[in-house]
């Protein structure tokens, strides 16, 4: 029995309708998409997990989770928004995460949680977890969002490649933090800014800007496959607009971009 989470606990004080803990798992996301498309489910609800053993990132990449990592699973109906309006969701849960997270790592050294488009929370230019959203086949508004972030998994000791561009929250407060009370405050975050987002309310991109690691950066954004190689593009970064998409600035013209895989450029 995984001890670390209380399903009764989580659905008491959090938005949640239900929670589901899983000892173990190959992907919270395949999980939760698994349970919508076969059973009647609650909504919002929350899947957990200990251990990740098969985590998905965007596009190809591989999300490892360790023990002391928090890895969830939010769904979510986001209607009446339409399938168009789905891109500033990431954005909003980025804007959740940093905004709980900053209240621990700000107390203790003023540490702000950085953002990097359109799925990425960093802390000290480091990588602190990720993002990946995915739709109901069913019903398009009906979300999947999955969230793993390095709590109490110390990257300190990882081997180089990991501990030169990962961090976690321990590494930064030297102290480790109980991972169902973070839960907790994320999913109650996640649901006050769904709901504004909903309503139209939500400033996206005062919030995000304010975080925006790329602000100001030189940055080249590859979009798609053209035979095979990517269409790529530079120029520097301008924040990000009010419906999700990355600004830059090329030759003199700010362009908005709503997909693609950016990097900065020295």
């Amino acid at each position: 029995m995984n001890n670390a989470f209380e399903p009764t606990r989580i659905e008491a004080d959090s938005c949640v309708a239900e929670a589901i803990v899983l000892d173990e798992c190959h992907s919270t996301n395949t999980a939760a998409l698994h349970r919508l498309a076969n059973q009647t489910v609650d909504l919002p609800s929350v899947l957990v997990t200990e251990c990740q053993t098969a985590g998905r990132g965007r596009g190809n990449h591989v999300w490892f989770s360790t023990g002391g990592s928090l890895t969830f699973s939010v769904t979510y109906d986001f209607s009446p928004m339409q399938q168009k309006d789905v891109p500033v969701v990431a954005l909003a849960t980025g804007i959740s995460i940093a905004q709980v997270l900053e209240t621990i790592v700000g107390d203790v050294n003023s540490d702000t949680i950085q953002l990097k488009w359109p799925n990425d929370v960093y802390l000290r230019d480091k990588k602190l977890g990720g993002i990946l959203i995915e739709s109901a086949a069913t019903q398009p508004t009906q979300l999947v969002i999955g969230i793993g972030l390095n709590i109490n998994n110390s990257l300190k000791t990882a081997p180089a490649d990991i501990s030169t561009t990962g961090i976690a929250i321990t590494d930064a407060t030297d102290t480790t933090h109980n991972l169902e009370d973070l839960l907790v405050l994320l999913l109650n975050q996640l649901d006050k800014n769904f709901s504004l987002l909903k309503s139209k309310q939500l400033d996206i991109s005062t919030l995000w800007n304010s975080r925006c690691m790329l602000n100001h950066s030189d940055i080249s954004i590859a979009i798609g496959e053209t035979d095979q190689q990517p269409l790529s593009y530079q120029g520097r970064c301008c924040g990000v607009a009010s419906d999700g998409a990355l600004l830059i600035a090329i030759a003199g013209e700010v362009k908005p971009f709503y997909s693609g895989i950016v990097h900065k450029t020295v």
